[in-house]
């Protein structure tokens, strides 16, 4: 009976295994994420939607009417919202890579801006 079990959960803890190290190679560094969001029209629109609201274009100021700035924190959201289904939410870092500054700041941009949405 307990071979019987082992015969049929050895084969599916390899294929559960295998599928999480594949998800851990997807996973691009920030940079790599970053350049190929800006490739694609829809990401790249978002992403820069996204770095404004982060560097408060999108906040409500004397410019605004409550109107529009109801509408820029709509646009805020519905790009950070589009983020998370891109690269770009996933991506990492690691220590002495090339260009480890920019990747650490393209990552805690990401990150600051998905903890304030």
């Amino acid at each position: 009976m307990i071979l019987q079990v082992l015969y049929v959960l050895l084969p599916l803890l390899d294929v559960l295994s295998r599928a999480e190290e594949s998800a851990r190679a997807a996973r691009l560094d920030c940079v790599r994420a970053s350049e190929q969001c800006l490739r694609e029209q829809a990401c790249s629109t978002k992403y820069r939607m996204m770095r404004q609201c982060a560097a408060g274009g999108g906040k409500d100021s004397g410019n605004f009417s409550m109107t529009a700035g109801m509408e820029a924190r709509d646009e805020c959201r519905s790009a950070v919202d589009a983020l998370k289904q891109s690269p770009l939410y996933n991506c990492r870092c690691k220590r002495g890579m090339k260009k480890e500054k920019n990747c650490l700041r393209i990552y805690w941009g990401i990150y600051q801006t998905l903890q304030e949405a």
